[in-house]
């Protein structure tokens, strides 16, 4: 599965990352796997991924 992954504040093309992630193990009872095509990149992401917003999130892990 290809995720994209914020590596560090700055310019979105130089901190974007295409990366492969390990799929899925089996779920429990209560776990669900919910498939998204697409997501909204709203103003204040942008913000967030050039390291200008007010409060920054302090890991970068999403």
């Amino acid at each position: 599965m290809k995720a994209l992954q914020l590596t560090a504040y700055g310019d979105p093309k130089n901190v974007i990352k295409l990366v492969e992630q390990p799929e899925f193990g089996a779920l429990a009872a209560d776990e669900w796997i919910i498939d998204m095509e697409a997501a909204p990149v709203s103003p204040t992401d942008q913000y967030i991924i050039a390291g200008i917003y007010g409060e920054l999130p302090h890991s970068l892990t999403v």
